[in-house]
């Protein structure tokens, strides 16, 4: 998200330019960078009416492949490119501000964030310097991750492709420079369109890469190459232009307003956003219309100017305030903007233009500066990261609990054997192992998902005389149609159409993590399975929090109030809990999960000294896994 060609000054940003066709400076895409920049910011904190504002990402990056290549053309059309010059240009734009940020983050991250938080700070801030923190965050999108809000660089995944994307954008115009101008068009639309067609294949079979790495972002930056090299024809007529204007920029609005956390992104729909982005810069380029004045406007030129800053410091702000629970009431919301385009004027004025006036000291200095700092940021955070997020910081009782935010036994699921997660294909499932019979116990099939898998242990420690097979998938319920990814609805299936009914089976159980709209469907499907097999038993709903409960936790000791958990329980799960035994008992053997954690509605927290019973949102450890079917034998003799 790079501000190429900007003015030093907001005066220089507001004088009009004598032409739009040939003026070096572009007055509108710093307004177009404003508007990519407020809705980032306004999506991520949660303002109505801007659930697609993600897309102003998307936007940076076309105005970034129309910049870059613009100017790498016209520097090797004038004999004067150099690698250096280039790469120098980009290091003083994209680091000084940067660094800052990071510095500021891990620092007040120091204060703030738990020893596990700190530690992935800590390392996040590494890839950060390494130029790969998309790479880091794809890593970490696995079932059992973390989610944004603990994650304070996380937004820094977007500077990861760009700087990517500068290892390639040199080599584009130099290898496009020996063909003729039909040729050189031809070469970037057919780049274009295959960029675009493998994001949306791999959309559809890993959303995550798709999101995170720059292959699939390529085609935005070369939406913006295909405007610089003027492949399209320029609009003659006013009125068409200003036609053409009106409704590219509704349809970026309208993606704005309309997009949201359903949206298959990056992918086909995002072209829209994307083309009209470009083809505003391709109108400004040659007619002055009504839009591009108003994109002009000193307002949004001024926004555009601090929309780096204003991106980089947003997103630690917002993490540091969730994380604090600092309420969100409208007088603290208003101070935070303050706060916000304060930091991101200060950092453009005093950090960002310094390293790139021309003789100014900083500049002359950045080829040791830059180096220094990154040095440095690296062995603090090699520091923190080596103290496993320093919990000396807090006491003992704080720092055991808190270590459960890496909790990483997932020996008790059987993860990518038994499991099947985004991480695995269905053919990793081991039939041999998951579904073999014993003819010398009883055999009982596990079906369902995490809510299921985390189960298994418990119930093999618990009933010894019982072999329980597990058929498990994430994000997968045990229901007949079930829907979701291949690995779901393919393994339900076979389970119940084909492995069910082929052998003799002693008992099914079917859990997951169940919503009150899957009551008729699971009735349906106890109905199918009582006559295949000898019983059914289906698992009822877990309590569910806002926040990783080991974090809940240690932030509530901190406090010295463990009453504070209670505040981040989400859901009715005491409803749908009552709701779901009304329904499933007179068919099925009903096991209520939530009052056996939370009987009177108080709910344990711990499974034993120091140990919590759930160490994410909704997940038991394996102690607490233990403790909970402890205590459903003692409430209810149950039996397999």
């Amino acid at each position: 998200m790079n501000l190429l060609s900007t003015p030093k000054t907001f005066a220089q940003a507001r004088t009009a330019p004598g032409s739009a066709a040939h003026s070096a400076y572009r007055p509108d895409i710093d307004g177009l960078r404003a508007i990519a920049a407020l809705a980032v910011v306004l999506s991520h904190a949660r303002v109505a009416g801007f659930s697609g504002g993600f897309i102003g990402v998307d936007v940076f990056f076309v105005i970034s492949g129309f910049l870059i290549f613009r100017n790498l053309d016209q520097a090797r059309q004038a004999g004067t490119f150099s690698f250096w010059g280039f790469y120098g240009r980009r290091l003083r734009r994209t680091l000084p501000a940067l660094y800052l940020v990071a510095a500021v983050t891990l620092a007040v991250g120091i204060f703030v964030l738990m020893p596990g938080d700190l530690d992935a700070l800590a390392w996040s801030l590494v890839a950060t310097l390494l130029f790969v923190p998309n790479i880091l965050f794809l890593t970490q999108t696995g079932y059992f991750d973390h989610t944004a809000m603990s994650k304070p660089l996380l937004h820094t995944w977007s500077l990861g492709v760009e700087e990517q994307f500068y290892a390639l954008a040199p080599l584009l115009p130099l290898a496009l420079s020996r063909l003729g101008r039909r040729a050189r068009a031809i070469v970037l639309l057919s780049l274009f369109a295959a960029g675009l067609i493998f994001c949306a294949a791999l959309q559809r079979t890993a959303p995550e890469a798709a999101f995170y790495l720059m292959p699939t972002r390529l085609w935005e930056f070369l939406a913006g190459c295909l405007v610089a090299e003027q492949v399209f024809p320029a609009l003659r007529s006013r009125w068409l232009a200003e036609a053409a204007a009106g409704l590219s920029l509704f349809v970026l609005l309208a993606s704005i307003g309309l997009f949201n956390s359903t949206t298959p992104h990056p992918g086909l729909l995002t072209a829209l956003p994307c083309l009209a982005t470009a083809a505003l810069i391709h109108i400004g380029s040659t007619k002055i219309t009504l839009v591009g004045r108003v994109l002009s406007h000193r307002i949004l030129v001024g926004m555009g100017l601090i929309s780096y800053s204003l991106y980089l410091w947003h997103w630690p702000l917002l993490v540091f305030m969730r994380y604090a629970e600092v309420p969100a009431s409208p007088a603290i919301l208003l101070a935070a903007g303050g706060l916000l385009l304060s930091l991101s004027v200060l950092s453009w004025r005093f950090v960002e233009t310094p390293f790139r006036a021309q003789g100014s000291p900083l500049r002359k200095a950045a080829g040791f500066l830059l180096p220094a700092t990154a040095l440095a940021l690296t062995a603090a955070s090699v520091m923190v990261s080596v103290g496993q997020g320093l919990p000396g910081r807090f006491p003992a009782t704080i720092a055991s609990v808190a270590r459960f935010y890496d909790y990483s036994d997932l020996h008790p699921y059987r993860e990518g054997r038994c499991f099947i997660t985004s991480k695995n294909a269905l053919r990793d499932y081991d039939r041999a192992t998951c579904l073999r019979i014993d003819p010398k116990r009883r055999n009982v099939l596990l079906m369902g998902d995490s809510h299921a898998a985390h189960l298994w242990t418990a119930l093999r420690d618990g009933w010894p005389g019982t072999n329980f097979l597990q058929a498990t998938a994430s994000g997968c319920m045990p229901l007949l149609g079930a829907q979701g990814a291949h690995r779901c609805t393919a393994m339900m299936a076979d389970m119940l159409h084909h492995f069910v009914p082929s052998h003799k089976l002693d008992g099914v159980i079917l859990s997951g993590f169940w919503e009150p709209s899957e009551i008729p469907q699971l009735k349906a499907t106890i109905a199918y399975l009582k006559p295949l097999v000898g019983h059914v038993t289906v698992f009822g709903p877990i309590i569910r929090y806002d926040e990783p409960l080991a974090t809940l936790l240690a932030k509530s000791l901190l406090h010295g109030d463990l009453g504070d958990v209670k505040k981040h329980e989400v859901d009715d799960i005491a409803g749908l809990d009552a709701q779901m035994q009304k329904a499933i008992a007179p068919l099925a053997t009903y096991v209520s999960i939530y009052q056996a954690i939370c009987p009177g509605g108080a709910c344990q927290l711990f499974a034993a000294p120091g140990v919590p019973m759930q160490f994410d949102y909704h997940h038991l450890t394996r102690q607490g896994a233990a403790r909970l079917m402890q205590d459903i034998r003692a409430r209810q003799n149950l039996r397999f």
